[in-house]
Formats: C-alpha cells, structure tokens, sequence
C-alpha cells in the first residue's frame, strides 16, 4: 500500500482509469493527484449516478474537465451504473493484455465497487485499487459525545435514545434494501447450519435489514477498528446503536479498517475452523470499510458457495457523509484471480 506521492510513481503506464462521481469532495482527489503530476491514461472512464444530485453533477464536471487532461477525448467515456457491462467493452477495445485497470473506489457504493471488481476481473485482469480517506466521517465524535453525555451514559441508556438519533438523520437508515452480489451468490445447500458473517455499521438498519432476511443459526459480527489515531474512538462507539444485535449474535470479531488482507485472512480462517466448511452454508454482509469489502469479496470470489449481500438505505442524505479528504491510497497487491465461469 502507498500513500500519495508514491502512489503516483508507483502508477502503470499505460493505463485505463476508471473513477465514480459520487458526491463527497474527496472523490475527485485521485483525479486531481494525477492531473497535477500529468499522468497518461488510454482510457478514462466515469461512471455516473443515475438521480444524481447537485453534489454528483459537482463532482462530474470537474472529473470531466480532468479526464481531458489525461486522455484523448476519444478515449473518455461516461458509463451509468445502470449499464456498468459497458465498462468490460471499454476494456475490451483498449486489449486487456495491453493496460493495467486502475479502480478508484473512493465515490462508489459497496453494490457497485463489487460488480465492477467481478467485471475487470472477468476481462482477465488483477485491478489496482485507488482508495482516498475522508478527512472526518459521519457521525462525528462531537455528535457521538452528546449522545452518550460524554461517556457518561451506559451504552444501554444511549441505545434507547437511538429513535431520536435516527430522526436527527446521524443514523438514517431506517428502510432499505438486502440485495445478493452478481457473481458471488453462493447457493444454500438444504438442511445445512447457516452461519451469518455481517459487519457492524454506524447506519443501524442496514444491518438489521441483514438480520431480518436471514434467519441464521450462527451469527458473526465483525467490528472496524480504524487505523487513524483520531477515529479509534469509533470502535466503541459503533456498538450503541448496535447493542441489541450484538446481544443476540454468536461471536463480535475486531479487525482493521484499512488492509484488506487482515479482513480476508480472518474469513479463511473462520471458514476453516473446526470445519465450519463442511458444516454450514455461508452468507457475508461486507457492510464495513471498503477494503474491508475487498477482502470480503476476494474470499467469496475464491469460494463459489459463499453468498454475499448488501444492504442499502432507500434514502441517501448527502449532508450526513464525510467531510474533506485525507490520505490518498494505491492497493496494487491483490491477488490474481481465475476468470468466473458463466
């Protein structure tokens, strides 16, 4: 893993660059790394937010104005994500053996960071990954403290107060949608143990969604513990809104926010322990971190009977997301990956 400036030598050439304009600033981060240190590119590719609002169309104009910088205009496309296939004709066209895949999955949802992993890799290519942090995340430690009157509420008293946290739109996601990965829908073998595997996640319901669609007979939780010295106080707090979940699960795991291998490394492990394999179909909820979610999907990938899900609130409130940017990321470890059998 290397950190801006390295990121930057470190960046094949040639190149196909494929960016999201989402609506949080740090999303065109990577974009402005690369036209400042005048990076070529054979192909750049945005994809679009169908709806988006005011803070997308922000973000996409100065992704288009940069893209030109970095690449013939011929060779700057805009794909929505209601049509991502088009992104394996783009790779295609350049020739796969030809470019390396340069994924920035700073502005991209989970759902969609996943279905276009599965489409480079299917292209027979093993992607780079672009990350770019938040300079601070929802909620903040100001809003969690006033929660909690500063630490000195039990968890268990704050937990009951969580009704009128969701209304304050902190922790919004009161409905939405559980929806299977393409590509890594496992199968569910009949009469078999299910061990449910989720990831705990500030947005309550997203998890609860999970629980609600699955009636497992194990449950794991995962808990992000952050790297940055200022957002460890998040590991905490992330279990107020949680508490009840967390009671009624099997087992609560720790694992770091920032390199997928400790997340994949822990999954192989669980599925290997005490031959839980042979005993138990599978379904893993990738709700934390994104390269959490990378490593979660590299272990299902690499396992055709693990199904994976999501879960996404039906509502977005932009003004509840992170703020700024941090330090900007290049993943270029991942591992190799056979083409999936269609």
């Amino acid at each position: 893993m290397y950190k801006d400036v390295q990121l930057l030598a470190r960046l094949p050439r040639p190149a196909i660059f494929i960016l999201c304009a989402g609506f949080e600033r740090r999303v065109t981060r990577a974009a402005q790394l690369l036209k400042l240190n005048q990076i070529d590119a054979r192909r750049v590719i945005t994809i679009v937010y169908e709806g988006g609002g005011e803070e997308n169309l922000r973000n996409l104009k100065l992704l288009r104005k940069i893209a030109t910088t970095l690449c013939r205009s011929e060779g700057v496309v805009e794909v929505s994500t209601s049509n991502l296939s088009e992104v394996a004709t783009q790779i295609e066209s350049v020739g796969a053996e030809e470019c390396e895949v340069v994924l920035d999955a700073t502005g991209m949802s989970r759902m969609i960071m996943m279905r276009l992993l599965a489409i480079v890799y299917n292209a027979g290519v093993r992607p780079i990954i672009v990350y770019t942090e938040a300079k601070e995340y929802y909620p903040t430690k100001t809003q969690f403290r006033k929660l909690t009157k500063g630490g000195a509420r039990p968890p268990e008293d704050a937990f009951l107060t969580l009704n009128q946290f969701e209304k304050a739109e902190i922790l919004y996601s009161m409905h939405c949608e559980v929806e299977e990965v393409a590509g890594v829908n496992g199968y569910m073998l009949p009469n078999y143990p299910l061990m449910l595997i989720a990831f705990l996640t500030f947005k309550r319901g997203r998890l609860a969604a999970v629980f609600n669609s699955y009636e497992a007979n194990v449950r794991v939780l995962i808990k992000s513990v952050p790297v940055r010295p200022d957002l460890r106080w998040r590991s905490e707090a992330i279990e107020i809104p949680n508490l009840d979940l967390i009671e009624d699960s099997t087992e609560l795991v720790e694992l770091e926010t920032l390199d997928w291998h400790v997340t994949y490394d822990y999954l192989k492990s669980l599925y290997e322990r005490e031959n839980n394999r042979y005993k138990c179909n599978f379904v893993l909820a990738p709700l934390g971190s994104k390269m959490q979610t990378i490593g979660a999907w590299l272990f299902a990938r690499e396992r055709p009977e693990i199904r994976v899900v999501t879960s996404t609130p039906k509502t977005l409130y932009h003004k509840r997301y992170s703020r700024g940017f941090g330090q900007t990321f290049l993943i270029d470890d991942l591992p190799k990956l056979p083409i999936a059998q269609r």
